[in-house]
């Protein structure tokens, strides 16, 4: 996993993300100063109904209330004032001053609630889009649905380029997978092997150097494991013969995995060969509750017409009489 929650230059590099684009689309504040991250009650300069809607959004951001938020997404298609989505950066930017010590956890906080309502949370940090780009690709759809699979489509292509021009370092397999993004796990893997494999530590100037190795995911972990926090060691040091053989052994496990194909992850396909969507995937399984319900009711009218239907009884039917043996003649008696 990525190994920089907890730490100060892990928000600096989302604020960095956050508020760089956003505050040069129109906005009147620089919100990209040096801030320092507070869980306190906001402060506004007035409470409007703008402010409310916010402070409701970073609410229910901070509980986790990932329905509450695609509820008020929902919402915007209905009542644009009572869900302001297309300008949620802009009243931000207007209505706290710059140098508020509340205002980076406010935009972290929205840009959470944004990305786990699309299914996108996993690249709230990889992507380098603001989280007013992301909106206003959404807010340009007709509804929830279409908003919706629009930015992920967005995300999906974007990705794709990352990897290939091996901005790999803040894509996780597991996280893409748990967003329905698991049909670019194997291209992030490759990538990732080939980068591991170029970052084999080297000896220079006296010294084994791990700074390449750290800069990839295997290698962090391999690290980790190691109880390694240097970028290097001294050539001499009775450590470099255990981490090139680490090295060499992790190196070999992850290419033998490769080849392997193990369906932790599956993803429901449409018939065209696209990942299905939950709203899809949701209105297959209520046709298919619907067919069950159908069959069950014509069964039950079945069986119930049958009972009411009167048997017909069968006649007792006659004795036939005997026939009468012909006798010959001439015979007596």
């Amino acid at each position: 996993m990525i190994e920089i929650a907890n730490s100060k230059h892990y928000f600096n590099i989302r604020l960095k993300s956050l508020c760089h684009t956003d505050t040069q689309k129109g906005n009147s504040h620089n919100t990209n100063n040096d801030f320092k991250l507070g869980m306190r009650n906001l402060s506004p300069k007035s409470r409007t109904r703008d402010v409310v809607f916010v402070e409701k959004v970073c609410d229910l951001s901070r509980r986790g209330d990932v329905d509450g938020i695609i509820e008020l997404m929902h919402q915007y298609f209905v009542d644009k004032k009572a869900s302001p989505w297309h300008r949620i950066i802009a009243i931000i930017s207007r209505k706290w001053e710059p140098n508020d010590k509340d205002l980076p956890e406010i935009m972290i906080l929205v840009r959470d609630a944004v990305f786990s309502a699309l299914g996108i949370l996993s690249l709230s940090l990889a992507l380098e889009e603001s989280t007013t780009d992301i909106l206003e690709i959404f807010c340009k759809a007709k509804s929830w649905k279409e908003g919706r699979m629009k930015v992920r489509s967005y995300c999906s292509e974007k990705v794709l380029k990352m990897i290939k021009n091996k901005q790999t370092k803040y894509l996780d397999p597991d996280s893409l997978s748990r967003d329905g993004f698991s049909f670019l796990t194997p291209e992030l893997l490759d990538a990732e092997l080939m980068q591991f494999k170029k970052a084999k530590p080297k000896i220079k100037n006296g010294k084994l150097l791990l700074g390449p190795l750290r800069n990839t995911r295997f290698g962090r972990e391999l690290l980790s494991e190691l109880e390694i926090s240097d970028i290097s060691i001294d050539e001499n040091d009775p450590y470099k013969e255990e981490i090139l053989e680490a090295y060499e052994s992790r190196l070999v496990e992850l290419e033998l995995k490769e080849h392997e194909i193990i369906p932790e992850h599956t993803v429901q396909l449409t018939l065209n060969g696209s990942p299905a969507n939950d709203d899809e995937l949701e209105i297959g399984e209520k046709q298919s509750k619907s067919r069950e319900l159908m069959e069950q009711e014509s069964l039950e009218a079945f069986v119930a017409a049958d009972k009411e239907t009167p048997k017909k009884t069968k006649k007792a039917s006659k004795p036939k009489p005997k026939k009468r043996s012909k006798k010959k003649r001439g015979d007596k008696n």
